[in-house]
């Protein structure tokens, strides 16, 4: 009979399972000298997965594996899944089975797992010296991730054959860097907020959210507010379920924050360069297995084929740091030669590897359940925090504390991609994601610009059979700006300008509104009304009310090509860092081979940082910071110093091509990002869960503000397709299985 036990010290979902075929606390296993030695093996295991893309850590419609049993059967059934995973395909099929497999047996006790390898070896054992078998590079997948100390016991578990036909695997147990490099494509990257798997989603469905009955989608008329990432998004997939619908946009273009401007050339074209004054790099886009991490964007531009480049952060190319009135020069790849920025990264590397450290183990090792309860844990920790504060208490527990001096120097040098003194305020926890999903690393630009991906989508022919492009469609209506929306009994009657005549107005049966919250405050849609049904609940619109936005402030200029390459292979700075008001400057690579010049962004001002300058216009703001690095330059006897001077001059005679945004200033979305401040997690956390609604009553409204994502374009493109399963579920009709709309709630409610 088997014994099922709750242990409360290790948490309510981890049990002690005993089988009972091999009821037994403790095994007798023969040395050398033949005297009996007792070996403890744990028999804690846990209860039975919840099998969905967010355990699994990729998108699938349905198992491989059969997994429909009880506890105790638990081990047979993960023994005939690796059984059939050699003869498992195609490959994606394969790789499926063997993150199921790897799920169930995160569940096992020592004692069960022990069990288990001694039974593959005793029906695989002359597969088993393959590194290249499927068996095998499943049970080298599972030891390296678990700890050295656990896989000892798990060995001395095992039995005398399946010690030395494993002994090599057992040897490396634990080795979480050799986890990664050895199976990058079972990696799972996808955000902690929600774990779903947006990318491997859109690739298996072709866009094709869910299906309305045509005799019912046909009679809609639905409009959508707002030409950014998330518009651009539900009119796609509207579009290929065959459903009506129009775009409005307020401005003369589309993309929102994906804001690339062109500035015509000699000839009157739009030259090739872009400037990006709005979102301008962009993570998870270089890996051929982009499709499970969740990167919704990432999986568009892979789609499209669109050109990529690599984005020069700090550290990865020659980096100026403008410190203290100091200037010290990085090469990529080295420590600062300087005490105290030497220190501040040492500091910084000790606390990021202990805090994450954890997760990313259990993210390469498919440990979804250990990943949820870590990311639990943290957000309850740090929901009280600021970013400063969360910073010193985890230097704390590394027995480190810096001066004031460190602080500064920290807040110039940052994360990783600059510095984040503006930052300082706001919730911990918002910086925790950035880290803990790893969105800061390999950083791409598109040299068509960010939003080619959003006119790829526009031009898009290849749809279901009958529907045509939304630009032959002439779906989207630039310069037409929403004034009023009213909600009556026969659909919405929205108020908009256009072409210079105002209060125009046009029924729609429903309306899509993606514009930010601030928008959504001014229309009013979020407040009393007497004129309208109404638009939405009071627990969205009170989230609305309650995003905090935070201001950006950028400046692009764009000068000759030859003469910026020249300086380039002289040793200029790609990239400068700095505690001035200027904070960052970023050196981009040519955009094409026929491009005569090239970008750079002369600043790039965050939070409380943008908010110190945010009086000052365009030029004023050129002029002030060319000046500083004309005078940081001195007499141009030191070489690195020189080198700055050099790249003033050369950015003062880009001054006629000037692009400069200030977003807190934008009358439609009054800053760059919604941050949370300390004790604000609850608000992303209730705008997400309200675009996940099934029974969602008035308009269906969101945007990048509303995800947990602080200005990813990954957030944008997954919210629009929330929406649209909204309007799906909304109409009666059917989505793909294991659909955005019905994941879990993974966030703990004590962290709210």
């Amino acid at each position: 009979m088997a014994e099922l036990r709750r242990d409360k010290s290790a948490g309510a979902n981890v049990i002690g399972y005993m089988s009972a075929a091999g009821h037994r606390a403790m095994r007798l296993s023969q040395i050398g000298s033949g005297r009996a030695e007792k070996i403890r093996v744990s028999t804690l295991g846990r209860e039975m997965p919840l099998l969905n893309p967010q355990s699994l850590g990729r998108y699938f419609s349905e198992p491989i594996g059969h997994w429909d049993v009880q506890r105790p059967a638990l081990i047979n059934a993960i023994f005939r899944s690796l059984q059939a995973l050699p003869l498992t395909a195609p490959e994606s099929s394969a790789h499926q089975l063997h993150l199921e497999c790897s799920l169930h047996w995160r569940c096992l006790s020592q004692m069960e797992q022990s069990t288990l390898l001694d039974r593959l070896v005793d029906a695989n054992s002359n597969d088993l010296g393959n590194r290249g078998h499927a068996l095998t590079q499943w049970i080298e997948h599972s030891l390296l991730g678990t700890s050295s100390s656990v896989a000892a016991s798990l060995k001395d578990g095992c039995n005398t054959r399946t010690r030395k036909t494993l002994a090599a695997l057992f040897e490396q147990a634990g080795q979480t860097q050799l986890l990664a490099s050895r199976f990058p494509h079972l990696r799972m990257k996808m955000p902690i907020d929600h774990f779903y798997d947006y990318a491997g989603f859109i690739k298996a469905t072709g866009r094709v959210y869910g299906h309305i009955p045509p005799e019912i989608a046909r009679h809609q008329r639905v409009l959508v507010v707002g030409g950014g990432a998330t518009g651009i998004t539900v009119l796609d997939g509207l579009n290929r379920m065959g459903v009506p619908c129009t775009l409005m946009e307020q401005a003369d273009h589309i993309g929102g924050r994906l804001a690339t401007v062109r500035k015509p050339s000699v000839s009157g074209r739009d030259s090739p360069t872009p400037m990006e004054m709005g979102a301008m790099r962009f993570h998870d886009v270089k890996h051929a297995d982009v499709g499970h991490t969740g990167n919704s964007f990432g999986a568009l531009i892979q789609h499209y084929g669109l050109p990529i480049a690599d984005f020069p952060n700090p550290t990865t190319v020659r980096t100026a740091l403008m410190v203290g009135g100091e200037v010290i020069l990085v090469e990529p790849g080295d420590a600062p030669n300087h005490d105290g920025l030497r220190s501040v990264k040492e500091g910084y590397e000790r606390v990021e590897a202990a805090l994450f450290g954890p997760m990313r183990a259990a993210r390469a090792a498919g440990d979804t359940q250990a990943l949820h309860a870590l990311r639990n844990a943290h957000f309850q920790r740090f929901n009280s925090h600021s970013f400063r504060s969360g910073m010193a208490t985890l230097l704390q527990e590394q027995k480190i504390e810096w001066d004031p001096e460190q602080w500064r120097l920290f807040g110039a040098v940052g994360i990783g991609v600059g510095g984040y003194k503006g930052y300082e305020a706001t919730g911990f926890l918002e910086e925790f994601k950035f880290l803990a999903d790893q969105r800061l690393e390999d950083h791409v630009f598109l040299p068509g610009g960010a939003n080619s991906v959003l006119h790829a989508m526009i031009e898009d022919n290849d749809l279901p059979q009958g529907r045509t492009s939304l630009a032959a469609q002439q779906a989207i209506r630039c310069g037409h700006e929403v004034t009023n929306i009213v909600r009556t009994e026969d659909g919405y009657k929205v108020h908009f300008s256009a072409n210079g005549v105002e209060d125009q107005s046009q029924i729609f049966t429903d309306v899509i509104f993606t514009a930010g919250p601030f928008a959504a405050r001014s229309l009013n849609l979020t407040g009393y009304r007497t004129d309208s049904l109404p638009l939405m609940s009071p627990e969205k619109a009170a989230g609305l009310k309650g995003a905090n936005l935070v201001n950006a402030i950028k400046l692009a200029v764009k000068v000759d090509r030859m003469r910026l390459d020249e300086l380039e292979r002289q040793g200029m700075p790609m990239n400068v860092q700095s505690d001035e008001a200027f904070q960052q400057i970023y050196v981009l690579p040519a955009a094409s081979e026929e491009a005569t010049s090239r970008t750079i962004f002369l600043s790039y001002q965050l939070g409380d940082n943008a908010n110190q300058t945010s009086s000052l216009d365009g030029d004023a703001q050129f002029a002030k910071f060319v000046d500083v690095l004309r005078k940081a330059a001195g007499d141009g006897s030191d070489t690195v110093r020189a080198q700055l001077g050099k790249l003033a001059e050369l950015i003062a005679s880009g001054q006629p091509s000037m692009e400069f945004k200030n977003w807190g200033q934008d009358p439609h979305l009054n800053g760059a990002f919604v941050m949370d401040r300390p004790f604000e997690q609850a608000n992303t956390q209730a705008l997400w869960d309200g675009s996940l609604q099934r029974d969602s009553e008035g308009i269906l409204i969101g945007n990048e503000m509303s995800t947990g994502e602080g200005g990813f374009a990954s957030g944008a493109v997954s919210m629009g397709i929330n929406l649209t399963q909204q309007y799906v579920v909304r109409l009666g009709g059917t989505l793909p299985p294991n659909s955005p709309l019905d994941q879990e709630r993974l966030y703990a409610p004590g962290a709210r």
